[in-house]
C-alpha cells in the first residue's frame, strides 16, 4: 500500500503540475501504476532518463521521483550516486519551468550528498546550476562563487567553455571587463578545438566587454561576428539578442538611425518567438532615441510596451511559486481521489468501520471543545461585569474626591511616638536610614521633640524620635495640599527630597510622617495620586485622543509596565480595560 501511494504521490505532483487533471479511477490509469510499482530500481531510472534525454519532462519526473522514494541501504553508493544524478536532472528541468525554490531545494540535497560519497563528476554540474540559478536573480557574488568551484574540479576541456564563459559573464556584470575579457578569450579559444562550441554567445560577451571599454571599433567587429556565428548555428535567440546589443551600441556611439534599425531587427525575432527579455530591453532603448530626437509620442507608445512587458516579465519569475501553489491545491483537491482509490483496492471492508470511529471522535472532540469554549465565554463575561462594577466604583470615589476636601488623618497615641527603625510594618522608604541621628529643621523646632532613647537588644542601639502630635498634624497638612494642588507629581524626576524641599521640610520627617500617619511608603502614596489624575485624564469628554502609553507618560511613569502595575494595584483593573469601559459608556 505504502509503496502504490508513493507512486500516486509521484503521479499527482508531476501531472498537475502541467495542469492536466488526471483521473485516478479509469483503468488505464491503474494498469499503468501498477506497471510502474512492478519496475526495479534500475528500470525507473533507466525509463526516467531517456525521457529526460526526450525533453518529455512531465513523464521523466513521474520515474524520476518513484526511484528516488524507493527505499535502498545506505551502503549502495552506486544507487546514491544515480539519486544524486537524478536530483540534479529534476532540478533541472524545475529551472526550465521557472519552478526556481523547488529548483534549488532538489540541488541542495544533491550537493550534500555528492560531498557525503564524494561524487565530483555530478558535483560539477551541480555548481554549475547553483550558479545559474544565482545568475537568474543577479546574484553575481554567489554566481561566481559556484562558476569557480566548478573551474576548479572540471577535467573535462568541452565543459570548460561555457564555464569559463559564465565566469566571464559574471565579472562583466560586476563591472570589470578586463577580468571578463581574459576569461572570454580562454574560452573562446579552448572552443575552437572543438568546432566553436558556443562560440556566438563567447563572442557576444567579447564585443560587450570592449563595449565596457569604449573600444566601439572592436565591439563591432566582435558583434557581428558573433551574429554570423548564431546565424549558422540557427540560434534564433542568440541573434535577437546580439541584434540588440549591435542597437545599444550604435545608440552609444550616438547613431540613432542605425540604433533604431537594429533594434526593429531585433523586436522582429524576439516577437515572433516570445523572447520577452529581449523586447523588454528593446522597447526601453527605443523609447529613450525617439525621445531624443523628439517624437515624444512614439517615446510615450514604446516605454508603454516596455511597461507592460516589465509587469508579465515580474510575473512569469513568480511563476514557479505560483506552480508550487498549484501543486499543493492540486494535492488537497485530488486527496480523495487518492484515498479512495486505495481503499477500493486494499481496505474496502475496513473504511465504513473507521469512518465511524473518526466521526464519532469528531462528534465528542467537538461537544468538548463546545462545552469548554461555554465555560470561557462565560467567565469571560462574569469576569467583565466585575471588572465593569470596578469601573464604575472608582468613578465614583474620583467623583466623591472632586466634592470632598482633603482629610488630614487623626494623629493617635499610637502614632505619635514612634520608633524610626521599626514603622508598624510599613516598609519605609529607601531614604531612611534607621541608625541615624536627626538633624530637625530650624522652621519645626518648636514642634519637634528629640527624645534620644537607647536601648541595647542584641548588641544594637536605635534612636526614638518624638514627633508632637501638632507638629506631625500641620506636616501632614502641608503635604496633602501640595499633592493635591500641584502638577509636579507627574514629573519623571519626582522624590521624596523633592516634596520635602517644595514643603521646605526634611526627607526623613516627610517620610516618618507617610511611613507612620498614612500607613503608606512614598511609592505607594505617591502612586496613588498619579494613578487618580490618570483616571482623570481617561474620563475627560476627548479622552479619544489619549492612548495608555501616552498617559503613563503624562503622569510620571516612564515604562508603561510600571503604570500597569500601579493601576491595577489601586484600581483593581488595568488602565486599556478602565479606558476602554469608560468609552463604552
Amino acid at each position: 500500500m505504502k509503496k502504490n501511494l508513493l507512486i500516486i504521490i509521484n503521479l499527482l505532483f508531476s501531472t498537475t503540475f502541467f495542469g492536466q487533471e488526471f483521473d485516478w479511477k479509469t483503468p488505464q490509469n491503474i494498469e499503468f501504476i501498477s506497471n510502474i510499482s512492478r519496475l526495479s530500481l534500475e528500470q525507473l531510472y533507466e525509463k526516467g532518463d531517456s525521457f529526460y534525454s526526450k525533453n518529455l519532462y512531465d513523464s521523466a519526473l513521474i520515474y524520476f521521483n518513484q526511484f528516488i522514494n524507493t527505499p535502498t541501504k545506505n551502503t549502495d553508493i552506486e544507487k546514491q550516486k544515480k539519486i544524486v544524478d537524478t536530483f540534479n536532472k529534476c532540478a533541472v528541468i524545475y529551472f526550465k519551468l521557472n519552478d526556481n525554490r523547488t529548483s534549488y531545494d532538489l540541488l541542495i540535497k544533491a550537493l550534500l550528498l555528492s560531498e557525503k560519497i564524494n561524487y565530483q563528476s555530478c558535483q560539477l554540474k551541480i555548481y554549475v546550476n547553483l550558479g545559474n540559478i544565482y545568475g537568474r536573480f543577479k546574484n553575481y557574488e554567489m554566481a561566481d562563487i559556484y562558476f569557480t568551484k566548478a573551474l576548479n574540479i572540471c577535467s573535462d576541456s568541452v565543459l570548460i567553455v561555457p564555464i569559463l564563459n559564465n565566469l566571464g559573464f559574471t565579472k562583466l556584470e560586476k563591472e570589470k571587463p578586463d577580468s571578463a575579457f581574459l576569461f572570454f578569450n580562454e574560452a573562446f579559444e579552448i572552443s575552437k578545438k572543438y568546432d566553436n562550441i558556443h562560440s556566438y554567445v563567447i563572442l557576444n560577451n567579447i564585443a560587450r566587454s570592449y563595449q565596457k571599454q569604449k573600444n566601439y571599433d572592436l565591439a563591432l567587429y566582435y558583434h557581428l561576428l558573433s551574429l554570423d556565428s548564431a546565424k549558422k548555428n540557427d540560434k534564433l535567440e542568440n541573434e535577437a539578442e546580439i541584434l540588440s546589443g549591435l542597437g545599444n551600441l550604435y545608440f552609444e556611439t550616438n547613431k540613432p538611425d542605425s540604433a533604431l534599425f537594429y533594434f526593429n531587427l531585433s523586436n522582429s525575432i524576439a516577437s515572433e518567438n516570445n523572447f520577452l527579455q529581449i523586447l523588454v530591453k528593446n522597447f526601453l532603448a527605443i523609447s529613450k532615441i525617439e525621445e531624443l530626437q523628439g517624437n515624444t509620442k512614439k517615446a510615450f507608445e514604446n516605454f508603454k510596451k516596455y511597461a507592460n512587458l516589465q509587469d508579465s516579465i515580474v510575473n512569469f519569475r513568480i511563476l514557479g511559486d505560483i506552480n508550487h501553489m498549484q501543486r499543493l491545491y492540486e494535492v488537497s483537491k485530488t486527496n480523495q481521489q487518492i484515498e479512495e482509490l486505495e481503499i477500493d483496492r486494499q481496505l474496502k471492508e475496513n473504511t465504513i468501520h473507521y469512518q465511524k470511529i473518526i466521526l464519532r471522535i469528531i462528534f465528542i472532540v467537538s461537544l468538548l471543545m463546545g462545552f469548554v469554549l461555554f465555560i470561557i465565554i462565560l467567565q469571560n463575561t462574569n469576569l467583565r461585569k466585575a471588572y465593569n462594577i470596578l469601573v464604575d466604583k472608582n468613578v465614583e470615589i474620583i467623583e466623591l474626591h472632586k466634592k470632598t476636601p482633603v482629610n488630614v488623618p487623626e494623629i493617635t497615641p499610637e502614632n505619635v511616638n514612634l520608633q524610626f527603625s521599626e514603622p508598624q510594618n510599613i516598609e519605609p522608604d529607601s531614604e531612611i536610614n534607621t541608625e541615624t541621628t536627626i538633624e530637625p529643621d530650624p522652621e519645626f523646632i518648636s514642634g519637634l521633640e528629640l527624645k534620644p532613647e537607647t536601648s541595647e537588644s542584641k548588641g544594637e542601639k536605635t534612636k526614638t524620635i518624638v514627633l508632637s502630635e501638632q507638629f506631625q498634624k500641620d506636616l501632614l497638612n502641608n503635604i496633602l495640599s501640595f499633592m493635591e494642588n500641584t502638577s509636579e507629581i507627574c514629573n519623571f524626576d519626582f522624590s521624596l527630597d523633592k516634596l520635602a524641599e517644595m514643603i521646605h521640610s526634611n526627607h526623613l520627617y516627610v517620610s516618618f510622617v507617610i511611613n507612620n500617619v498614612l500607613k503608606k511608603n512614598f511609592n505607594s502614596f505617591l502612586n496613588s495620586y498619579r494613578i487618580r489624575e490618570a483616571q482623570r485624564l481617561f474620563s475627560e469628554p476627548n479622552t479619544s485622543k489619549y492612548t495608555v502609553e501616552f498617559v503613563s507618560h503624562l503622569v510620571g511613569y516612564k515604562s508603561r509596565q510600571s503604570f500597569n502595575e500601579a493601576f491595577k494595584k489601586n484600581t483593581g483593573v488595568t488602565p486599556a480595560f478602565y479606558m476602554k469601559s469608560l468609552k463604552e459608556r
